[in-house]
């Protein structure tokens, strides 16, 4: 199977984790998303003797936000291109964490995902983690309560998110994903939470 890295753009060579691969005619790609508000939580007061060796808080996130925006650009337009029927996104971060203080951090990757997905003729399926407990919704949706989470979020009711489970709950499992290309709309993507005992 051929994987694209964006690190093999000169200008995002950092961003070996942001990857896309085709599978059963469905765009899969990997973003560089973490938690703790887009990497907004402080790093602390006290930092590392060797610190200044490295990029500043807000210059990761600068840089980090930037390689994101092209790299989901790159997976649509990816997709448009090969006539996928689908889209995957994976990531770490739960954008919709309403036990979070703020999500500020997101708004702009929300909008985004947005907006690409109400322009593209198939569903969209986020893969999530970071709070780990175990959800499928459609925060795209006018009618779900997490669409006001994040100020000018478009409407895409192609978009449905699942997050994995892996919270301290004592339940270990993994998400089975089966994609049938032959499926229409929300019958692409089907999913089973298989236990590890």
């Amino acid at each position: 199977m051929r994987v694209l890295t964006q690190a093999d753009d000169p200008a995002n060579s950092a961003y070996v984790e942001n990857a896309i691969f085709r599978k059963s005619r469905v765009v899969l790609a990997t973003l560089n998303i973490t938690g703790s508000n887009n990497d907004g939580a402080s790093w602390g007061t006290t930092l590392p003797a060797d610190a200044a060796a490295y990029p500043s808080q807000a210059d990761e996130q600068a840089a980090r936000a930037q390689a994101n925006e092209a790299w989901l650009s790159e997976a649509f337009a990816t997709a448009t291109r090969t006539h996928a029927v689908g889209i995957v996104l994976l990531f770490q971060a739960d954008m919709c964490d309403t036990a979070e203080p703020t999500l500020s951090g997101f708004d702009a990757l929300v909008q985004q995902i947005g907006t690409l997905a109400a322009r593209y003729d198939g569903p969209v399926l986020l893969l999530e983690g970071d709070s780990h407990v175990f959800r499928v919704d459609n925060p795209y949706s006018a009618s779900s309560p997490l669409h006001a989470l994040h100020p000018l979020t478009p409407v895409a009711d192609n978009v449905t998110r699942i997050v994995i489970e892996g919270s301290d709950a004592g339940r270990t499992e993994y998400l089975r994903l089966t994609i049938d290309p032959k499926g229409k709309g929300r019958d692409l993507f089907t999913w089973t939470r298989v236990p590890l005992h």
